[in-house]
Formats: C-alpha cells, sequence, structure tokens
C-alpha cells in the first residue's frame, strides 16, 4: 500500500462514487461493475490491496473476472477470505463486505450504513445502488469481509489466487 489507510468513510465514499454504474457482469471499469467488480474497483481506487493488475487497455487480471453468472458460494468466499479478514455479521462495520446467498445465487455488497448497503445489483434497478437492509436481503447475509489493516494483519499485497 502506497498511501494512508483509508478510513471506513473512504471506502463508503469510494464506492458511492459508482453509484448509478449499470450492472454488467465480470465489469470492472465505470461502463459496468457486478458486485464483486464493485468492490474491486474500491480496492483499486484507494490502493489497498493488489487486488487486480491493470494492463494498458484497463484489464483485469483473470482471476477476479472468469467465474461463472452464478457462482458457487465457496468460490466468493474462499477468494474474499485470502484477501480479506472474515468477521461475523453482527460484528460488520461500515466499509465492510457484505456476504450473500440466496437459493442459487452469491452476492456480496459494501456496508454503508447501520442498515443499509452498497452494491451493483443484476436484477431491478440493473445498477449499482444503494438502499436499506430490509428482511429479505437481512435474511440472506452469511458472514462479513473487513479489511486486514483494521485488524493488525496488515495490507495483503500479491496474493496468488487459485480459481476452484
Amino acid at each position: 500500500m502506497s498511501g494512508p489507510i483509508p478510513s471506513r468513510n473512504d471506502i463508503v465514499g469510494t464506492a458511492k462514487k459508482y453509484l448509478g454504474v449499470p450492472f454488467v457482469h465480470q465489469g470492472r471499469t465505470e461502463k459496468g461493475l457486478d458486485c464483486l467488480g464493485l468492490v474491486v474497483r474500491v480496492a483499486y481506487d484507494l490502493d489497498v490491496m493488489h487486488l487486480c493488475i491493470a494492463d494498458a487497455e484497463n484489464q483485469y487480471d483473470h482471476r477476479f473476472n472468469t467465474y461463472s453468472r452464478h457462482p458457487g458460494g465457496n468460490f466468493f468466499r474462499r477468494m474474499l477470505g485470502q484477501i480479506l479478514t472474515q468477521v461475523p455479521i453482527e460484528e460488520a462495520k461500515k466499509g465492510d463486505v457484505l456476504f450473500m446467498t440466496g437459493d442459487n445465487w452469491v452476492h456480496v455488497g459494501i456496508k454503508s450504513g447501520p442498515d443499509t448497503m452498497i452494491h451493483a445489483y443484476a436484477l431491478k434497478p440493473g445498477k449499482v445502488c444503494e438502499h436499506r437492509i430490509d428482511a429479505s436481503w437481512g435474511g440472506r447475509l452469511k458472514c462479513a469481509f473487513s479489511w486486514p489493516f483494521y485488524h493488525g494483519d496488515g495490507p495483503c499485497l500479491d496474493l496468488e489466487l487459485v480459481n476452484p
């Protein structure tokens, strides 16, 4: 990490700059993001971890965009666990990454307040949005992941992730 450790407000503020960006499966740019792409962009923008490697055309390392439209929960959870520090959902704080599952999908978002999140959502509205974590979303929350520099672990740089 080359700059100072960002505050939790910095993480949320960076995520908010993507509000309204269209949902694009495996998207990693301002032209389109998916749920994981939002987390990757925030980390990249804040220079907190080398989650992606950009080339001249701003294309990111394949490890972060080679998953199916409905990836298995173990893939996302394992990948996030190699990069971030897992915490119980009841201990999630502003700026942490929320991990959710449904019948045949997994999803991540960034906790933006006590009962709100920012996420790239494929269904209506089909873009990066911020909304309340209502009973429907709350029932799908499984765990949260916090940035390691909030736990004394230091940033995890140059990780070698393995696809399932």
